[in-house]
């Protein structure tokens, strides 16, 4: 700005149209000679006036560097020791004036003990945004950096139990700020699976030692009952709505399969053994303690099992044994705070993190951009934000042990090309936007890699995660994890041009691309690549200990629990060990999809339970109806909403105007390949079980096709063998003009490129 000024003022002088500003005559020489001192004093040291970093094209950079002092001014000679100390310089200097200002953190490894906290003073502005940039391997990691030579062998009575202990080494967690209480808390949570502490090997989560491992999948639970206090089967839960609260379960009996009989009780009393399982559901995973293991017979009982009744035909596997530690990057902690790790190549040299932060960036202000940073290791979120116009771009982020590796809420939220893997739950969680008038809050999930995500809490996590309004979630290549891909709630969410696949890999009855709300508007999934879909095995044996259990499968895209108003259109949808669309709602319109090799229904439509939907209505939760659909900029956005009835006391339980019910759906013009009969599932490992001949299932007349059939305007056809699939054939001849997509789209989806 200042440069600007001064050409103008040279320009000015030039012309003759600036008075002298000395006393004297005004002659050539004493105009030249005052030019001179004006021109100057506008190109004075501007670090004189800031005293810190450096300045150039009105950006002011601050440098930050492992070897920086404390008596530092933030020039690359001279730099701060921590973005910290950067961030406190800053706040004493006058920001007027400047176009920018840019945290240059140099290359290195950064611990931290706290987040890094930036508040609302420490933000930019449109004319001023603030960036912290690192420089080639750069890493902050939020937590305690360990060298591979402050583990010790493991020693003491306790390796006679490890399968192989000479290759074993331990580290005592006790001296690195943990206690042995919280340690403990860590290792069993409600609902979650702590495996405590978030220990990480180069930015990847390490696992506690279980049974069976993870390659080998789960067992099987026989039978469960619930025990009163005076030792009987009851039917009560501690879900059960009672005043009675005698008559609730004080423990959980659970009976496994006699084949792991003889390893189960094998187990010595030295380890603190953990169980995690699906007991009831099999989209909720719960994490409890072992009260105690039978001697005489195929059973173990738990305090709790996440309050629902256990039942037969689920799945489970015990975990933090010190027998089971037999495969590398496993670790086993003892009572004592004592953890025993199985090393994995190259953990010698590798960055080897402790989370002790919680959390590494937490942001109140506006304009902030995180740019070219690794970020490693936290107990809580990765990074929290909560500001307008926020950026996170060209970053690594893993070893998050907290809710979200990403947790931004505001307007013009950006995340791109960046990598976000091993997080214990969600990768990015936007909210955006205001919901209540609809105003788009115009962010965007664009061309990241996340993988390895929801890794202890599979139902609930996701790798994105939009609400609120007005979000874009484009070419990402989401993949690998045992939860959804992708979530969806609010208004003008648009998921497209995603490669997502290899998801829900151990979960039932849940979707890749989800959503489970009724009262929403301009929601649209297009263009997507979602292939590989579901169980991996883990639930093979279903259908043959419980012959009552309806597999429902998972599915590619899900309206669950009468996920509403949306469309879905242009998507290739490829090997789903479930359904290809599975839909509950109204107002939703499915056309022009390509659907492939799925063993359950390629298309889905089913009527909720009135009594159920009406009950949550009633509730308080996110299923109750809010107040503000009922505005006129609700109404005018989503003229089926002002038509239908929400006190449902009096209207009957098939009345299309009912808003529980479903209604006002189109399905038509997609195009379903599959094989003809049974379709075999086991060259991709998932479950060849309750598959389904019928390629269309619907419930009721409340879907309203285009011709007024329920399949006809789908286009199908079969194989009489499996083979391999040609997509580039199927989407340029046999499916053209039927499905909404052409192979220069689908090249250009995620990192699909054309082989």
């Amino acid at each position: 700005m200042k440069r600007i000024l001064a050409i103008i003022l040279v320009l000015c002088m030039t012309l003759g149209m600036v008075v002298s500003v000395s006393a004297a005559p005004s002659t050539p020489f004493s105009r030249a000679l005052n030019l001179v001192r004006l021109i100057r004093a506008m190109f004075a040291d501007d670090d004189e006036d800031y005293g810190i970093g450096e300045l150039k094209d009105d950006v002011l950079t601050v440098y930050v560097a492992t070897n920086g002092k404390k008596d530092a001014n933030g020039t690359k000679n001279n730099p701060y020791a921590t973005i910290i100390a950067a961030r406190d310089a800053l706040r004493k200097i006058n920001k007027n004036g400047l176009d920018g200002i840019d945290i240059v953190v140099k290359s290195g490894v950064y611990p931290i003990n706290d987040p890094i906290v930036l508040e609302e003073q420490d933000g930019g502005s449109k004319n001023c945004p603030v960036r912290i940039i690192g420089e080639t391997d750069a890493k902050i990691v939020g937590g305690i950096s360990i060298s591979a030579s402050e583990f010790a062998p493991a020693a003491g009575e306790i390796t006679n139990l490890f399968p192989e202990a000479n290759k074993i080494v331990m580290l005592d967690l006790t001296k690195y700020g943990y206690t042995v209480d919280e340690i403990g808390k860590m290792l069993a949570a409600r609902n979650y699976i702590k495996s405590a502490p978030g220990f990480s090997v180069d930015g990847i989560l390490q696992t506690i030692a279980r049974y069976p491992n993870e390659s080998e999948g789960w067992t099987n639970i026989i039978e469960g009952w619930m025990i009163d206090r005076s030792g009987n089967i009851t039917p009560y839960t501690d879900n059960d709505v009672s005043s009675d609260h005698e008559q609730y379960p004080v423990e959980y009996k659970i009976q496994y399969g006699e084949q792991y009989m003889e390893t189960v009780q094998s187990w010595s009393d030295s380890g603190h053994i953990k169980v995690a399982a699906r007991f009831n559901q099999l989209w909720c995973t719960d994490n409890t303690d072992i009260k105690s293991i039978s001697k005489v017979d195929a059973t173990f009982t738990t305090p709790y099992t996440g309050g629902y009744e256990p039942l037969g035909g689920t799945v489970m596997y015990w975990y933090n044994i010190p027998e089971e530690l037999d495969v590398p990057g496993e670790f086993y902690i003892d009572k004592n705070g004592m953890m025993y790790y199985y090393p994995v190549s190259g953990f010698e040299t590798a960055t080897i993190a402790l989370p002790v932060s919680d959390g590494i960036f937490n942001i109140s202000g506006n304009y902030v951009t995180i740019e070219n940073l690794t970020l490693e290791s936290s107990r809580k979120n990765g990074i929290t934000a909560n500001g307008d116009n926020f950026t996170v771009i060209n970053c690594e982020i893993s070893a998050i042990s907290g809710e979200h590796a990403i947790h931004a809420i505001g307007d013009n939220i950006t995340v791109r090309d960046s990598v976000i893997h091993d997080c214990r739950c969600s990768a990015i969680t936007i909210e955006t936007g205001n919901i209540e008038t609809l105003e788009r809050g115009n962010s965007l999930v664009y061309n990241n890699e996340i993988y390895n995500f929801g890794l202890h809490d599979w139902p609930y996590t996701m790798g994105v995660n939009v609400a609120g309004c007005g979000s874009n979630v484009s070419h990402n290549h989401i993949y690998n994890s045992k939860t959804r891909a992708i979530y969806w709630s609010g208004a003008y969410q648009t998921i497209e041009y995603n490669d997502v696949h290899d998801v829900l890999t151990a979960s039932d009855d849940i979707g890749a691309i989800s959503s489970d709300e009724r009262v929403r508007v301009g929601n649209v999934i297009r263009y997507n690549y979602i292939h590989n879909i579901g169980c991996v095995g883990a639930l093979a044996d279903i259908d043959k200990i419980n012959p009552d259990y309806r597999y429902v499968g998972s599915a590619a895209i899900y309206g669950d629990f009468g996920g509403s108003y949306f469309e879905a259109y242009g998507n290739v949808i490829m090997t789903v060990n479930g359904n290809g669309f599975w839909l509950f709602g109204r107002g939703v319109n499915i056309h022009g999809n390509l659907i492939i090799d799925c063993s359950n229904w390629y298309l889905g439509e089913f009527a909720m339970q009135w009594d159920d939907i009406y009950l949550y209505n009633k509730g308080s939760g996110k299923y109750k109806v809010p107040d503000y659909i009922f505005s006129d900029v609700w109404k005018e956005a989503n003229p089926d909403l002002a038509s239908l009835k929400f006190d449902l006391t009096n209207v009957p339980a098939d009345d299309p105007l009912g808003w529980a019910m479903p209604g006002d759906n189109v399905i038509k013009n997609n195009w379903c390949h599959y094989n003809k009969g049974i379709r075999d599932f086991t060259n991709w490992g998932a479950a060849p079980y309750m598959i389904q001949n019928e390629v269309f299932q619907f419930c009721g007349d409340n879907i309203d096709l285009a011709t007024g059939a329920k399949s006809n305007d789908n286009m199908s056809i079969y194989n009489s063998r499996r083979e391999t699939v040609d997509l580039e054939k199927l989407i340029t001849e046999t499916a053209a003009g039927v499905i909404e997509i052409d192979w220069e789209t689908f090249q250009s989806i995620g990192l699909v490129t054309e082989e």
